[in-house]
Protein backbone atom coordinates (compact mmCIF):
# COMPACT_ATOMS: atom_id res chain seq x y z
CA UNK A 1 0.00 0.00 0.00
CA UNK A 2 2.69 2.50 1.03
CA UNK A 3 4.72 1.74 -2.33
CA UNK A 4 1.39 2.48 -4.32
CA UNK A 5 0.36 5.36 -2.06
CA UNK A 6 3.89 6.80 -3.08
CA UNK A 7 3.67 5.97 -7.04
CA UNK A 8 -0.30 7.85 -6.87
CA UNK A 9 1.63 10.77 -5.30
CA UNK A 10 4.22 11.34 -7.54
CA UNK A 11 2.28 10.72 -10.65
CA UNK A 12 0.07 13.31 -9.49
CA UNK A 13 2.28 15.91 -8.69
CA UNK A 14 3.92 15.73 -12.47
CA UNK A 15 0.45 16.09 -14.68
CA UNK A 16 0.23 19.53 -14.12
CA UNK A 17 3.66 19.68 -15.52
CA UNK A 18 2.88 17.81 -18.49
CA UNK A 19 1.93 21.11 -20.92
CA UNK A 20 5.44 22.87 -20.29
CA UNK A 21 7.22 19.57 -20.95
CA UNK A 22 5.57 19.44 -24.60
CA UNK A 23 6.71 22.67 -24.94
CA UNK A 24 10.32 22.05 -23.66
CA UNK A 25 11.82 20.79 -27.58
CA UNK A 26 10.29 23.29 -29.73
CA UNK A 27 12.32 25.64 -27.47
CA UNK A 28 15.59 23.72 -27.46
CA UNK A 29 15.47 23.63 -31.40
CA UNK A 30 15.91 21.22 -34.28
CA UNK A 31 19.59 18.38 -33.98
CA UNK A 32 21.20 19.87 -37.21
CA UNK A 33 22.83 16.91 -39.85
CA UNK A 34 26.48 18.34 -38.55
CA UNK A 35 27.81 18.84 -34.95
CA UNK A 36 31.27 20.31 -34.38
CA UNK A 37 33.95 19.00 -31.69
CA UNK A 38 37.16 20.29 -30.50
CA UNK A 39 40.12 18.75 -28.83
CA UNK A 40 43.74 17.16 -29.57
CA UNK A 41 44.46 17.39 -33.32
CA UNK A 42 46.65 13.84 -33.22
CA UNK A 43 43.50 12.61 -31.49
CA UNK A 44 40.99 13.75 -33.78
CA UNK A 45 43.35 12.87 -37.08
CA UNK A 46 42.72 9.27 -36.66
CA UNK A 47 39.02 9.76 -36.73
CA UNK A 48 39.37 12.01 -39.90
CA UNK A 49 41.39 9.32 -41.49
CA UNK A 50 38.87 6.62 -40.71
CA UNK A 51 35.92 9.00 -41.45
CA UNK A 52 34.49 7.88 -38.37
CA UNK A 53 35.96 6.74 -34.49
CA UNK A 54 37.68 3.86 -34.61
CA UNK A 55 36.32 1.02 -32.70
CA UNK A 56 39.02 0.70 -29.92
CA UNK A 57 38.85 4.53 -29.66
CA UNK A 58 35.51 4.24 -29.40
CA UNK A 59 35.02 1.39 -26.65
CA UNK A 60 37.77 2.70 -24.92
CA UNK A 61 37.32 6.72 -24.68
CA UNK A 62 33.96 7.39 -25.71
CA UNK A 63 31.43 4.84 -24.71
CA UNK A 64 34.02 2.96 -22.38
CA UNK A 65 35.81 3.52 -18.83
CA UNK A 66 38.28 6.31 -20.29
CA UNK A 67 35.96 8.93 -21.31
CA UNK A 68 37.60 12.63 -21.37
CA UNK A 69 36.09 13.93 -18.17
CA UNK A 70 35.55 10.64 -16.65
CA UNK A 71 31.69 11.15 -17.08
CA UNK A 72 28.84 8.45 -15.51
CA UNK A 73 28.11 5.67 -18.43
CA UNK A 74 24.42 7.58 -19.26
CA UNK A 75 26.62 10.84 -20.34
CA UNK A 76 29.16 9.11 -22.43
CA UNK A 77 29.50 9.68 -26.35
CA UNK A 78 30.91 11.79 -29.06
CA UNK A 79 30.12 15.08 -27.79
CA UNK A 80 29.60 17.83 -30.57
CA UNK A 81 28.04 21.27 -30.68
CA UNK A 82 25.71 23.19 -33.34
CA UNK A 83 27.98 25.39 -34.71
CA UNK A 84 31.86 26.19 -34.68
CA UNK A 85 32.18 28.97 -32.03
CA UNK A 86 31.02 26.57 -29.59
CA UNK A 87 33.63 23.98 -29.59
CA UNK A 88 36.59 26.14 -30.29
CA UNK A 89 37.01 26.85 -26.62
CA UNK A 90 36.96 22.57 -26.19
CA UNK A 91 39.89 22.34 -29.05
CA UNK A 92 42.13 25.49 -27.13
CA UNK A 93 42.84 23.83 -24.18
CA UNK A 94 44.69 21.34 -26.18
CA UNK A 95 48.27 21.86 -27.06
CA UNK A 96 47.66 21.26 -30.95
CA UNK A 97 44.01 22.19 -31.35
CA UNK A 98 41.65 20.72 -33.67
CA UNK A 99 38.30 20.83 -34.72
CA UNK A 100 35.79 18.12 -36.86
CA UNK A 101 32.82 18.09 -38.32
CA UNK A 102 30.63 15.07 -37.54
CA UNK A 103 27.80 14.09 -39.94
CA UNK A 104 25.02 12.43 -38.43
CA UNK A 105 23.01 9.30 -39.93
CA UNK A 106 19.74 10.57 -40.95
CA UNK A 107 18.10 7.23 -39.40
CA UNK A 108 19.44 8.96 -35.94
CA UNK A 109 17.99 11.99 -36.27
CA UNK A 110 14.64 10.76 -36.40
CA UNK A 111 12.68 11.97 -33.44
CA UNK A 112 12.29 8.54 -31.84
CA UNK A 113 16.41 8.23 -31.40
CA UNK A 114 16.58 11.58 -29.81
CA UNK A 115 16.35 12.34 -26.17
CA UNK A 116 16.09 15.71 -25.55
CA UNK A 117 16.56 15.77 -21.81
CA UNK A 118 20.19 14.15 -20.92
CA UNK A 119 21.31 16.43 -18.43
CA UNK A 120 21.28 15.19 -14.44
CA UNK A 121 19.10 18.36 -13.74
CA UNK A 122 15.97 17.10 -15.93
CA UNK A 123 16.62 13.52 -16.60
CA UNK A 124 15.61 12.40 -13.06
CA UNK A 125 12.93 15.27 -13.33
CA UNK A 126 9.81 13.78 -12.38
CA UNK A 127 8.09 17.20 -13.37
CA UNK A 128 10.22 17.54 -16.86
CA UNK A 129 10.69 14.02 -17.66
CA UNK A 130 7.41 11.82 -17.92
CA UNK A 131 8.57 9.14 -20.69
CA UNK A 132 11.54 8.64 -17.88
CA UNK A 133 9.21 8.87 -14.80
CA UNK A 134 6.98 5.89 -16.50
CA UNK A 135 9.50 3.99 -17.72
CA UNK A 136 11.31 4.07 -13.76
CA UNK A 137 8.29 3.00 -12.09
CA UNK A 138 8.42 -0.14 -13.90
CA UNK A 139 11.76 -0.66 -13.33
CA UNK A 140 13.24 0.77 -10.03
CA UNK A 141 12.60 -0.31 -6.40
CA UNK A 142 10.44 3.06 -4.55
CA UNK A 143 12.96 4.00 -2.57
CA UNK A 144 15.41 4.42 -5.62
CA UNK A 145 12.18 6.47 -7.20
CA UNK A 146 11.92 8.47 -4.36
CA UNK A 147 16.52 9.52 -4.68
CA UNK A 148 16.30 9.64 -8.07
CA UNK A 149 13.16 12.60 -7.42
CA UNK A 150 14.00 14.10 -4.41
CA UNK A 151 14.81 18.17 -4.26
CA UNK A 152 12.71 18.93 -7.16
CA UNK A 153 14.59 15.82 -9.30
CA UNK A 154 17.76 16.79 -8.30
CA UNK A 155 19.20 13.28 -7.33
CA UNK A 156 22.92 14.49 -6.24
CA UNK A 157 20.96 15.98 -3.29
CA UNK A 158 18.33 13.43 -2.07
CA UNK A 159 18.53 11.30 0.37
CA UNK A 160 21.95 10.58 2.56
CA UNK A 161 23.10 7.26 1.02
CA UNK A 162 24.94 7.59 -1.64
CA UNK A 163 25.04 4.26 -3.14
CA UNK A 164 21.87 5.26 -4.84
CA UNK A 165 23.75 7.62 -6.78
CA UNK A 166 24.91 4.82 -9.05
CA UNK A 167 21.35 3.17 -9.26
CA UNK A 168 20.14 6.54 -10.61
CA UNK A 169 23.47 6.65 -13.11
CA UNK A 170 22.51 3.18 -13.90
CA UNK A 171 19.14 3.49 -14.59
CA UNK A 172 19.28 6.24 -16.66
CA UNK A 173 22.20 4.60 -19.03
CA UNK A 174 19.22 1.63 -19.20
CA UNK A 175 16.44 3.86 -20.04
CA UNK A 176 18.55 5.31 -23.24
CA UNK A 177 19.58 1.90 -24.68
CA UNK A 178 16.00 0.22 -24.00
CA UNK A 179 14.28 2.82 -26.02
CA UNK A 180 17.14 3.18 -28.48
CA UNK A 181 17.85 6.74 -27.65
CA UNK A 182 21.08 7.06 -30.08
CA UNK A 183 21.65 11.16 -29.51
CA UNK A 184 21.28 12.47 -26.23
CA UNK A 185 21.22 16.99 -25.70
CA UNK A 186 22.97 17.36 -22.52
CA UNK A 187 21.54 20.47 -21.18
CA UNK A 188 24.16 21.14 -18.59
CA UNK A 189 26.43 21.88 -21.40
CA UNK A 190 25.53 24.48 -23.85
CA UNK A 191 24.18 23.53 -26.86
CA UNK A 192 26.16 20.00 -26.74
CA UNK A 193 24.80 17.27 -28.18
CA UNK A 194 26.11 13.13 -27.83
CA UNK A 195 26.09 10.60 -29.94
CA UNK A 196 26.03 6.88 -27.93
CA UNK A 197 25.76 4.64 -30.94
CA UNK A 198 29.03 4.12 -33.46
CA UNK A 199 26.58 3.74 -36.50
CA UNK A 200 25.24 7.29 -36.51
CA UNK A 201 28.27 8.79 -37.66
CA UNK A 202 28.18 9.33 -41.12
CA UNK A 203 31.05 10.72 -41.58
CA UNK A 204 33.87 12.64 -39.73
CA UNK A 205 36.05 15.48 -41.96
CA UNK A 206 38.06 18.76 -40.37
CA UNK A 207 36.65 22.25 -40.71
CA UNK A 208 37.81 24.38 -43.56
CA UNK A 209 39.32 26.73 -40.47
CA UNK A 210 39.45 24.78 -37.12
CA UNK A 211 40.84 27.96 -35.13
Amino acid sequence: MKKILIIFSLYFSVTSFGAEFSNRPSEWGPLGKVIYHGGEYDILKRDVDAHTVPKNDWDQFIRGPHSRCNLAPYRRGLYGFENIPLARPYAQISQRPGIIAITIEDICLEEKHVARSGSDNLFFNVHTNLPFFSWLKDNAETEVIEFCTESNGDWRQGLQSRSYIAKCQTLADQYLVQNEKWIVQDDSVNNAWYIRERECIQDIHWVSDPM
